[in-house]
């Protein structure tokens, strides 16, 4: 089914000037019904945008059956779910500024197929945040991923190499730090914590709960009425993120000059759509 999840909402702190006022509606879907509903919406939206330019679709995906100590993501994990965001004035249904959040585990398990066709639309643009990952774990759903725009990591590496770890500000490059550097939205705190949001007392030789967390199975957090409505909120918000700071680098870019000796070649946006996007 399609239906609407929300939190109450938490305001932005205000003190950047970046700061947005980010929806908490969450339109979830969990059968084929639902999702031909929110396709076609997809379809509509794709035509249809406030200034006329290409509408940009931000993804993230969450995965289960995969230990990245040990394996990479060429043919290990099975997606559990996958979030999409196309901007504040986005209306599936449930309100504008919703976000999409597409089960695919138990009884929906599959239910990916049904947006194959739309992943795959070379004309559909999209934007992740290390892409190379989310690329091979939906290829292992059978689906070849196409209309890539765009990696936010990638991005903001070319926007400010000082967040480096290594000889820079130590601020790195992923989605909750750039999310609360550029958006200047609380909510993005927590996103890197899951272990500080679903972790469970780590059973002792007595049978009672320790002190020490550690984290579910995926499939067990998703999918268990305790925390599944927690867990939504949490994958949806990498999609909200990860849109808004490609929004927001994207600005950054186009205001830096991109020049070779004394000849200016355009700006640094210019430089990463002819360079680092494919390279992507």
């Amino acid at each position: 089914s399609s239906s609407s999840s929300s939190s109450s909402s938490s305001n932005n702190n205000g003190n950047n000037k970046d700061s947005v006022d980010i929806s908490d509606i969450i339109t979830i879907v969990s059968d084929k019904e639902g999702a031909h509903r929110v396709l076609e919406r997809l379809a509509y939206y794709e035509k249809n945008t406030p200034d006329g330019k290409p509408r940009y679709w931000a993804c993230d995906t969450e995965v289960m059956d995969i230990d990245l100590k040990k394996e990479g993501p060429c043919g290990n994990g099975h997606v559990t779910c996958i979030s999409v965001y196309g901007g504040p004035d986005v209306d599936f249904g449930d309100g504008p500024g919703a976000a999409l959040w597409i089960d695919n585990l138990g009884e929906a398990d599959g239910l990916l197929q049904e947006f194959k066709g739309w992943l795959e639309d070379p004309d559909v643009h999209k934007v992740w945040h290390n892409y190379g990952f989310d690329r091979h774990v939906v290829n292992n759903e059978g689906i070849d991923l196409k209309g890539f725009a765009g990696d936010t990591m990638h991005m903001a590496r070319l926007w400010d190499t000082s967040r480096d770890r290594v000889g820079g500000t130590g601020k790195g490059y992923s989605l909750d730090s750039l999310g609360q550097d550029l958006i200047g939205d609380p909510r993005f705190e927590k996103m890197g914590k899951m272990k500080e949001l679903f972790g469970i007392g780590k059973i002792k030789k007595d049978g009672t709960e320790g002190l020490v967390k550690v984290l579910p199975p995926i499939d067990e957090i998703q999918t268990n009425p305790a925390s599944r409505q927690r867990w939504i909120q949490y994958s949806a918000l990498d999609a909200i993120a990860t849109w808004y700071v490609s929004e927001a680098i994207k600005e950054r870019l186009e205001t830096q000059p991109w020049v070779v000796g004394n000849k200016k070649l355009g700006t640094m946006a210019d430089f990463y759509t002819r360079y680092l996007k494919d390279f992507g």
